[in-house]
């Protein structure tokens, strides 16, 4: 107490957290101000934290399969971080980025990759298929493309193309895409991926001044505006394994197995007596196994941190572990008012208001476009009501509160809340001194209203209750 009516308020905490192994102080500074015994101003400035929660250090969970593939989908904590293994030859390969992969191929699951895939181990699958392919068969398939080759020449064409003979080398460049998880498409563009630290806590800072009255003799009024700063947010889980796609594979093929059998002589002459060249040839087997070939959509790969990484021969992981990020400002205004306008009737009213409900990557200087927070609350609501009560016993109350919309980013449950408006009455009747009955109706025009993004519709609720009051003096 500094004066009859200035408070001066000090206070300091401290706290060691050794998951994260941190000793963090939060101090708080108070000065309030009393002109009148029925009013007061006040300013404030607060630092707080908040340590990541048991789940976004330690969760281990296996959350689903991908539908069509045995590709789990787990959850993990990030206490410790995670990092990524990477091999710089890979580079001297053609590959955009020195990642290393986890293949999803049969048969080599799990094996090191780089972000795409040789053309020449590609190949070699296909020619696998067309080595195991009746004769007969493969005579019938060039004859329904306009190419009539003997039965008897099909193993000798066989044994000219076979990986040993027709050398195929090359690389088709990958591209790393994310599964989103709203829409289950996977999301390119990803270029590379980073090493992510250990989770850290959220450290907050925040300033405000208030006043708080009473106006004349019937009007209690109170109003705080404040700003502040979030640093370090614990976001909702984000997929941290991206897949590895070739959108080029078939371009890719052709290019690198017409080179193969140009330089077999002996092929590429045979080939040209059936008027084909070693482009034409290149494009017919690849046309041919396209249905076993990947497409721009299908996953050759996963991108596994070296703490989640089930080895090799097992299938690899799509994980999905919480991230750090952010550094935001706001600010913001709570303003409430009550009017007592007889003993009988009283009316109130309150508003918040916040100056912004969405952030985005630029917002949060982050440099990668997936990065945003919503505060997942309205950035404007309020609340207009009133009560009356008669000397009989008997009451009536009414409020309507608005809300506006606000979007959700909140684990899977990303979307829009759309503004509502919700009417709420109530009416009640004191019996005796002991016994009171009373009846409310929230949402009493029945606006079909959902509150948050994944919960269910609202509509009109009525409910009675009935107190008694026990006097057991």
């Amino acid at each position: 107490m500094l004066t009859n009516r200035t408070e001066l308020i000090l206070a300091l905490r401290g706290d060691y957290n050794n998951v994260v192994d941190k000793f963090q102080l939060s101090p708080r500074v108070g000065l309030v101000v009393k002109p009148t015994p029925n009013s007061s101003f006040r300013a404030t400035y607060n630092r707080s934290f908040s340590s990541p929660t048991a789940s976004s250090n330690w969760l281990d969970l296996v959350a689903a399969t991908i539908p069509g593939t045995d590709i789990k989908v787990r959850g993990r904590g990030a206490a410790t971080g995670f990092t990524y293994m990477r091999n710089p030859e890979y580079l001297n390969l053609g590959a955009s980025t020195d990642l290393v992969a986890s293949s999803l191929l049969p048969g080599a699951e799990g094996a090191p990759t780089p972000v795409g895939i040789s053309t020449g181990l590609v190949y070699g699958l296909m020619y696998q298929s067309l080595a195991a392919t009746p004769d007969e068969d493969i005579a019938a398939l060039l004859a329904a493309n306009g190419l009539n080759v003997p039965v008897p020449l099909i193993a000798a064409l066989k044994a000219a193309l076979s990986p040993e003979a027709t050398v195929v080398q090359g690389f088709s460049p990958g591209v790393l895409g994310a599964l989103n998880l709203s829409t289950a498409e996977i999301n390119l563009g990803v270029t590379d991926v980073e090493n992510v630290g250990p989770l850290e806590q959220t450290i907050s800072q925040a300033f405000e001044v208030g006043y708080k009255g009473i106006l004349g003799d019937n009007v209690l009024f109170a109003v705080d505006a404040y700003y502040a700063t979030k640093k370090n947010f614990v976001g909702a889980l984000q997929v941290r394994t991206p897949f590895v796609l070739v959108p080029t594979l078939p371009q890719d093929l052709v290019r690198d197995i017409s080179t193969g059998i140009s330089n077999n002589t002996t092929l590429a002459a045979t080939l040209g007596l059936f008027g084909l060249s070693a482009e034409q040839a290149a494009q017919l087997l690849v046309d041919v196994a396209g249905g076993s070939l990947p497409t721009a959509e299908t996953p050759i790969a996963i991108v596994q941190p070296n703490e989640n990484n089930p080895g090799i021969g097992q299938v690899p992981e799509m994980m999905l572990s919480y991230p750090n990020f952010g550094d935001i400002s706001y600010y913001g205004m709570d303003v409430s008012l009550q009017v007592i306008v007889s003993h009988a009737l009283s009316l109130f009213g309150n508003m918040s208001w916040v100056s912004d409900d969405f952030f985005d990557h630029t917002e949060l200087n982050e440099e990668l476009e997936d990065k945003v927070l919503a505060l997942n609350a309205p950035s404007f609501k309020f609340k207009l009501g009133g009560q009356y009560e008669h000397r009989s016993g008997f009451s009536v109350n009414a409020s309507g509160r608005y809300v506006k919309g606000f979007p959700v980013v909140s684990g899977p449950y990303i979307g829009d809340v759309p503004s509502y408006f919700v009417l709420d009455i109530g009416a009640g009747y004191e019996i005796n001194s002991v016994l009171r009955a009373d009846i409310g109706i929230n949402n009493a025009t029945n606006s079909n209203h959902r509150e948050f993004v994944g919960s269910p519709r609202l509509g009109r609720l009525a409910s009675a209750r009935l107190t008694y009051t026990a006097d057991w003096r």
